[in-house]
């Protein structure tokens, strides 16, 4: 899933690359790539201690997460949320930022709009999969609690704040550009 989800997020960064004046990179981009950055990150780092400790990275292995480890629970919601482009998070921000790119160049009188819309609709039912895995379905019957080491701990709730923050950030600021 996450291997499909950069392919989805590629298409939301391809129009800040194409569509300017002079082949310059849109203003915006760098905020794109740096939130890109800390959502995979974060969210193949959450990935990584689920499959080193229940041995699978298959939306199953996040069975009942939110009852054995809250926080990694949380954190998890956090990541695929804002890859997913939920509102109040940095992805909801940045795919906003693309779709303004896209409608200013008038790159939407093809076939790219309809595209990013479809993408984005579909990332949620993915993402969500594994979210509601989390929440509703209950823990595998020999599933062991995760255990997140300290360090992992600060890293994953760095990057969610980071995730929040920069969601939250056009409520106080006009960086669209």
């Amino acid at each position: 899933m996450m291997g499909y989800s950069s392919i989805a997020q590629a298409g939301f960064i391809l129009p800040l690359f194409i569509g300017t004046v002079d082949g310059q990179l849109a203003p915006n981009a760098p905020f794109y790539l740096a939130v890109y950055l800390v959502m995979t990150f974060g969210a193949f780092f959450a990935l990584a201690m689920i499959r080193i400790q229940r041995g699978s990275e298959e939306i199953s292995a996040f069975r009942g997460l939110g009852k054995t480890n809250p926080r990694l629970a949380l954190a998890v919601t956090i990541m695929f949320a804002s890859l997913a482009g939920v509102p109040l998070t940095a992805g909801f921000f940045a795919k906003m930022i693309s779709f303004v790119h896209v409608i200013n160049t008038g790159l939407y009188l093809g076939w790219m709009l309809p595209v990013m819309i479809v993408c984005a609709a579909s990332g949620f039912y993915y993402y969500f999969k594994v979210i509601r895995s989390m929440y509703w379905d209950k823990p595998a019957e020999n599933a062991e609690p995760v255990q997140v080491p300290a360090i992992s701990g600060v890293m994953l709730a760095a990057f969610s704040i980071f995730i929040v923050l920069g969601g939250l950030m056009p409520l106080f600021l006009n960086p669209i550009r």
